[in-house]
């Protein structure tokens, strides 16, 4: 029996609305009729070297007739989306790797190559410890599109994982959260670059509440921060959001989405990301979201900590029988 909130039911629920990713479990994961295989170094292996440039390829195999699948479409840009993130969600590396002739994907971490949307490729797998990689593809003529994940372990210098930071905490009655980011997106104080604004708002639906999430963009200009300028489409979106759960020792227990908001047309500088599961609602936990935009010709992550909590179930909300 899969567990409600088990990320095969998410996946199960979002299918292409906004390209949602909710994956499966470990090396070899059914998921839509699919299994995927990464080799690392060329190996048959979940090992490598922390911070070291490594080989990456990922094949990926039709559960009912075993023959790899090797043509695919493109989504939101590119023929596959990877996102790498430590379990401690103290990293986050969103890449994207290359379709060969023969339908394998490849890619390098831990080093630059010529793709402008690489950007997290050179910070990839940097220190010790266990990451998560969730991969993203849409088969030729598929309903929907295949996501698998996979786990690895970097060996290293030991590195003890990182408390994760709340800066919004939904249990304490907050929606809105503000921070500081440096010119290249990093964290910073009040006078750097960014003050980026971090709200979630909530809608009732069926018997569940969906949460919207919204990141507000503000560049300091001579001492005041106003909407930034030059924000630009990524990946045919405005913005791309990752969402993961720090609940659940295993990886089929955690939480995961890849949401998606269009440029911002009411308000400037302002994204929104909409929680796109129509099955279940986000379960209470703790969670990391790093939004992700372009400005100019640089890719900007900005992350926030936040403490979900999702309000008592009203009478209302339970008479609802539209879904």
């Amino acid at each position: 029996m899969v567990p409600k909130n088990s990320m095969f039911n998410q996946a199960m629920a979002c299918g292409l609305l906004f390209g949602c990713l909710s994956l499966g479990s470990a090396q070899a994961q059914m998921n839509h009729g699919t299994h995927g295989q990464l080799k690392i170094g060329g190996l048959n292996s979940n090992h490598m070297q922390a911070g070291e440039p490594t080989d990456w390829l990922l094949r990926f195999f039709d559960s009912h007739t075993h023959q790899q699948i090797t043509d695919f479409d493109i989504m939101h840009g590119k023929l596959m989306h990877m996102i790498v993130v430590k379990d401690d969600l103290s990293e986050l590396a969103h890449i994207h790797p290359k379709l060969s002739d023969t339908g394998d994907f490849s890619i390098r971490v831990n080093t630059q190559n010529e793709d402008p949307d690489n950007q997290d490729l050179p910070n990839t797998v940097l220190s010790a410890g266990r990451y998560f990689v969730f991969t993203e593809a849409l088969p030729k003529d598929a309903e929907m599109m295949i996501m698998n994940h996979f786990e690895l372990s970097a060996e290293g210098m030991d590195s003890q994982p990182k408390p994760l930071e709340i800066d919004l905490d939904m249990d304490q009655g907050e929606d809105f959260g503000a921070k500081y980011f440096k010119e290249d997106g990093s964290p910073g104080v009040e006078g750097d670059r960014y003050r980026v604004e971090f709200s979630v708002e909530l809608f009732e639906w069926c018997n569940y509440y969906l949460p919207k999430f919204y990141f507000k963009i503000l560049e300091n200009r001579e001492g005041d921060y106003l909407p930034a300028e030059n924000l630009n489409e990524w990946l045919t979106m405005g913005g791309h959001a990752v969402l993961v759960g720090l609940d659940g020792e295993k990886l089929e227990d955690r939480t995961f989405y890849h949401l998606h908001s269009f440029s911002p047309i009411d308000e400037p500088a302002l994204f929104t990301f909409p929680y796109d599961n129509h099955q279940e609602g986000l379960p209470d936990g703790e969670y990391k979201i790093w939004g992700q935009f372009k400005q100019a010709e640089q890719i900007l992550s900005f992350s926030f900590g936040l403490r979900f909590k999702n309000p008592p179930s009203s009478v209302s909300i339970f008479r609802k029988t539209a879904c």
